[in-house]
């Protein structure tokens, strides 16, 4: 899973150049929209992971282990709630595979995630481009909408049933 090291470290980044703003150009803006998602969706990650880790009312040492997996969880929050209902509705159809798991299809679902996070990092870059900060309607409108999206995927078996 090639994508268990990269697209973290993408994440952190974008998360990096967030707080820095040292250019004006749209691409730099546009990694600040990413890392201003990334950033929105890590809480998320964390409370998922722990919850998982402290199920059933104790603490599991056992599953304490699946913090290693914590960076996975985190691109597959990014995608949230909406690119799992289109990846489980059409990814058999697509690849032609006969489970609909991220871990049997991970290229598609990085795919479909990396173009819903372009799309909103766009419209946030847009507004970083004109010198709006986090405070910004349209910018916490789409960190809320990405929050939500990601608290709604938090149970899904992305690793398979």
């Amino acid at each position: 899973m090639w994508f268990a090291i990269l697209l973290p470290a993408l994440f952190l980044w974008c998360i990096t150049c967030y707080f820095r703003n040292s250019s004006d150009k749209f691409a730099y803006q546009w990694r600040r929209g990413a890392g201003w998602i990334a950033l929105c969706v890590a809480p998320i990650t964390f409370v998922a992971v722990f919850a998982l880790i402290i199920e059933d009312g104790g603490f599991d040492w056992e599953k304490a282990t699946t913090i290693v997996w914590a960076p996975i969880h985190w691109c597959v929050l990014m995608g949230g709630q909406t690119v799992i209902s289109v990846f489980e509705e059409n990814v058999k159809d697509w690849t032609g595979h006969r489970r609909d798991t991220m871990a049997d299809n991970t290229e598609v679902f990085v795919l479909m995630m990396l173009i819903q996070l372009a799309v909103l990092s766009w419209f946030v870059a847009r507004r970083f481009a004109k010198g709006k900060s986090w405070r910004d309607p349209v910018v916490r409108g789409i960190g809320i909408f990405m929050a939500v999206n990601a608290f709604l995927a938090m149970d899904w078996p992305w690793y398979g049933t």
